[in-house]
């Protein structure tokens, strides 16, 4: 006679819509839900009268007979995942929760269905690995750009060096030791960042406790004679706030991306001022930096002002400072680099009222 048991276990193995069946030790299924059928698209007879070990991946036969060795020897299984060639030739993921009853030889088990999951997974790693793929040839392109253009710079020195500096007269002296300053700046900043790109490959890049003006100041130097031959006016005030806790290297290139912009889209006229002041905040060292240039359209341009290779000023050139050449990739280093080390970046312009930005570094630690 049927117990009351007996029919709410039939009732809800038939009816679950998770994917239940019971083995024996030999390998052949005794029971099989009409779930798992249906997902396998086998009848139950089919499943029944073929062993296990027939509806599975190829690659995963070693790894299931494991498996099942270990139920055979009494130890529950969790979580265990392998794949199942369904009839119509697709290949499904099932992770599965199985309980060894000894004494009847038998294993009850429930599977889930992971295959969606899977997937997610596959195509996750895919992009990672090409991003990984893509970093690593971004890397190479940093490396042999740093390298090639040390070796231009190296040129100029040796050219420099055959000079006969003695039968040079003094004005033109001046403008060709201008040069040679300018060029052994430019060999020792990009030693700097080959530097850099060693320690990102190995970890990633630290920050540290660094003056503003000192980074500021070699930023001048290294461009000192563009600033003369424009003549350009600057009002520095880091008295607030001396220090901030941020990577050197990255400062650097803030400091050189806003100054070269500012030159880029000068006016003729009035005179170019360039101002920067610090302060403190709540949470961060806040830098204020101002120009009296063209300006832009600051709200007009507030979805891709950041973006890589965008422009502000590509619809016409306005002024005769603005290089053709632009790549438009001042900004978006900008903001990456404030990113990568805890602090935040706005822009504020509009047309004939040159640019304010405003940078939060993290504090001093």
């Amino acid at each position: 006679m049927t117990s009351q048991n007996d029919i709410q276990f039939k009732h809800f193995f038939l009816w679950s819509a998770d994917l239940l069946c019971i083995a024996g030790y030999d390998g052949f299924l005794r029971q099989v839900n009409p779930a798992l059928c249906k997902r396998l698209g086998y009848s139950m007879m089919e499943l029944q009268h073929r062993p296990i070990l027939d509806f599975l991946h190829p690659e995963d036969y070693e790894k299931t007979k494991q498996a099942r060795l270990n139920l055979q020897n009494s130890r529950p299984l969790y979580d265990f995942e392998n794949r199942y060639i369904t009839k119509s030739g697709e290949t499904i993921w099932l992770s599965w929760t199985s309980i060894p009853i000894p004494e009847r030889q038998l294993i009850y088990a429930i599977a889930k269905d992971i295959t969606a999951k899977k997937l997610l997974e596959n195509h996750r790693n895919d992009m990672i690995q090409n991003l990984n793929q893509r970093n690593k040839a971004l890397q190479k392109v940093n490396y042999m750009t740093s390298h090639d253009l040390r070796s231009c710079v190296s040129n100029l020195q040796n050219l420099y060096s055959l000079l006969d500096l003695e039968n040079i007269d003094p004005e033109n002296r001046e403008i060709v030791d201008l040069i040679a300053d300018a060029t052994e700046e430019l060999k020792v900043t990009l030693s700097d960042y080959i530097d850099e790109l060693k320690r990102n490959s190995e970890e990633k890049i630290k920050a540290d406790n660094i003056y503003l003006y000192s980074v500021l100041q070699r930023v001048l130097e290294n461009i000192k004679t563009l600033l003369t031959a424009i003549n350009v006016k600057l009002k520095i005030d880091f008295s607030e706030a001396e220090m901030v806790y941020f990577s050197k290297t990255y400062l650097y290139s803030i400091f050189l991306n806003l100054i070269s912009n500012s030159i880029k889209y000068a006016t003729a006229k009035p005179q170019l001022i360039i101002a920067m002041k610090s302060s403190q905040t709540n949470s961060f060292i806040h830098l204020e930096y101002k120009d009296n240039g063209i300006g832009f359209d600051a709200e007009k341009y507030k979805e891709r002002i950041f973006q890589a290779h965008q422009q502000a000023f590509q619809e016409k050139v306005v002024t005769e400072n603005i290089t053709k050449d632009s790549k438009g990739l001042g900004l978006y280093l900008l903001q990456s680099h404030m990113d990568e080390l805890g602090g935040k970046v706005s822009i504020h312009s509009r047309p004939g009222h040159g640019i304010k930005v405003d940078l939060y570094f993290p504090k001093v630690k």
